[in-house]
């Protein structure tokens, strides 16, 4: 497994990484792999704000994920639900996963301008929507916090008005893949990314 000091890391076949399913393609799978990657870094680093003070502790051993099909299957099939619920375990296999639930239009527009050249990209709404969850999940950390120890405890993930699982299943040390889907649905988008431990 690669680490976050070394090269990226993302497989591709003839066809591409994967098949154009479950409302992704390439460039959504680039881009998604890239930022999960880029936060996990600040964090591994000990560059990520910490609402509870400081910085997060650094991860010397964090790896760089790598782009997984099987779990943008599992995460397509459950996005294909339209149900803003964990899937069950036994569909999961036992991986992690975060949902993301797009509504408004907002800030796509300024999020539009981040991405490098959309007009380049095929799907650049999948894009958009891919890097609002990323940074939604992401901002736990600087919104509610978890602390210099780092510890994920009952007393943390069950504070009243705060939320921290989707922070911390984006940068969870021995998260080694992941793989996400989108589903637009009758008011609203969902976006499912699900994540693999070592």
């Amino acid at each position: 497994m690669n680490t976050l000091g070394t090269c990226p890391f993302i497989r591709r076949t003839s066809l591409g990484i994967c098949p154009d399913r479950y409302g992704m393609n390439d460039d959504a799978r680039q881009k998604i792999w890239e930022i999960h990657n880029q936060l996990r870094s600040l964090v591994a680093k000990g560059e990520a704000k910490d609402k509870l003070g400081g910085y997060a502790p650094t991860a010397a051993r964090m790896y760089r994920l790598e782009y997984d099909c099987e779990m943008e299957k599992l995460a397509g099939i459950h996005a294909k639900k339209c149900q803003i619920k964990q899937s069950e375990r036994s569909a999961k296999k036992e991986v992690g996963e975060n949902i993301y639930v797009s509504r408004a239009r907002g800030d796509k527009r300024k999020l539009a301008e981040e991405v490098t050249n959309p007009h380049f990209y095929r799907n650049t709404k999948t894009i958009i929507t891919a890097l609002q969850a990323a940074r939604n999940w992401f901002s736990e950390l600087a919104n509610y916090g978890v602390g210099k120890e780092n510890v994920l405890s009952k007393e943390l993930t069950e504070r009243p008005g705060t939320k921290i699982e989707h922070y911390t299943q984006m940068v969870w040390q021995t998260t080694t893949s992941l793989g996400c889907a989108i589903q637009n649905c009758k008011k609203m988008t969902l976006f499912v990314c699900n994540y693999r431990d070592a």
